[in-house]
């Protein structure tokens, strides 16, 4: 009998599950607009918000590893969808900023965390877990892009209580999506090739692999618009252009999704790795407005195709599902560092600070990532 893993209901399911855990920061930008406008939050207050429940995201992540397992991922994933539930509908109860605060912690912590965390580790147990991993990112880019263009119409007719309703909304689907996940997962996929004798090192690596490479997406995403205005393009041009590197941005998920683990983890890694460079020498560059459209669309690119091999990399690691479970934590913490860093080292208006910043977190990134692979392809 086929592993559960790779019965295409759980597939689905997965995919639900990691779309719906991950919804609130992939809609950020209308969500905290929408919050600011109707709590008149300041920056500071944004900021915090934004960075709660990340945090309540990383901790589930690297917590879990203590609890997911015993749980189980059905029970797992039921508690993560209807914390989420719960999550969003008191985010609609909240009557200062400090209730919704604690609102949000609680929605990252035992909504967002859990049920993205449960999704992973359903796709990383499959035949080619690169391929689930370019699935569930392309599904997340195109939900985003759809989600991004509709909703600020659903908010001029209504008000901020449509976004926690939609949110909630995502969780209550995914309630139904549960019943088609395995209860545990004990042996890998059926005919899936692992390394039995890879060092221990691998897995922090790896791990640390990731973390950078995602300080390469916040550093540069969060900077973006600022990018392109300090290149001489007014905010509603750049605003055109990273719109327009969307399908850009999804087509490498699509590619990764395509092509798996056919030319192994070195080849694609290296492809990434040369594309994300020539992008970010793009934008040291600047020069014209289709010269910055065509470095954001090569970087996004270039990023979602390869950060699925790192997560496929993770999950080939002989214990590869307790490395795994830690990949959103290091997901997050990486994304929500990297404008902090930022921040820290730019001066004025000179924004090269931020491509030397991006550029050694590609070089760190992806360099620990390849080496993991090579002694991984050296010792299967």
């Amino acid at each position: 009998m086929a592993d559960a893993a790779n019965r295409w209901q759980c597939l689905i399911a997965a995919l639900w599950l990691g779309i719906a855990g991950s919804a609130m920061f992939n809609l950020s930008p209308i969500f905290l607009a929408s919050l600011s406008d109707a709590f008149q939050l300041t920056n500071r207050q944004i900021g915090l918000l934004a960075g709660i429940e990340i945090g309540g995201f990383a901790v589930a992540s690297f917590s879990a590893p203590y609890w997911i397992f015993k749980l189980g991922y059905r029970k797992a994933a039921f508690t993560g969808v209807s914390s989420l539930i719960v999550g969003n509908l008191l985010s609609l109860l909240a009557s200062n900023p400090t209730e919704l605060v604690i609102a949000r912690l609680l929605t990252g912590l035992c909504g967002d965390g859990p049920t993205y965390i449960t999704a992973i580790l359903i796709l990383g147990a499959r035949l080619d877990p690169t391929r689930a991993f370019g699935m569930l990112t392309f599904s997340n880019m195109c939900f985003t892009g759809i989600a991004l263009m509709l909703l600020p119409l659903v908010l001029v007719q209504s008000s901020w209580i449509a976004l926690p309703c939609f949110l909630a909304m995502l969780g209550g689907a995914g309630l139904f999506a549960v019943r088609w996940l395995p209860v545990h997962l004990v042996a890998a996929a059926a005919g899936r090739v692992r390394t039995t004798t890879t060092p221990s090192w691998c897995g922090f690596a790896a791990l640390a692999g990731i973390f950078f490479f995602c300080i390469d997406l916040g550093a540069i995403w969060a900077f973006a618009e600022r990018i392109g205005q300090s290149i001489g393009l007014d905010l509603q041009s750049v605003g055109f252009y990273l719109g327009l590197s969307m399908p850009f941005q999804a087509l490498g998920s699509l590619l990764a999704a395509v092509i798996g683990t056919t030319y192994g983890r070195v080849i694609p890694l290296l492809a990434a790795l040369l594309g994300q460079m020539l992008a970010l020498m793009l934008l040291w560059d600047g020069g014209s407005e289709w010269l910055f459209f065509t470095a954001i669309a090569l970087w996004g690119c270039s990023w979602n195709f390869g950060f699925n091999y790192q997560l496929g990399q993770l999950a080939d690691l002989p214990d590869g599902k307790h490395w795994l479970v830690l990949a959103p934590g290091g997901q997050a913490t990486g994304i929500a560092l990297g404008p902090s860093f930022t921040g820290l080292l730019l001066i004025g208006n000179d924004y090269h600070q931020i491509i030397l910043l991006a550029g050694a977190c590609v070089l760190l990134g992806l360099g620990l990532a390849l080496a993991v692979s090579k002694l991984q392809r050296n010792l299967s």
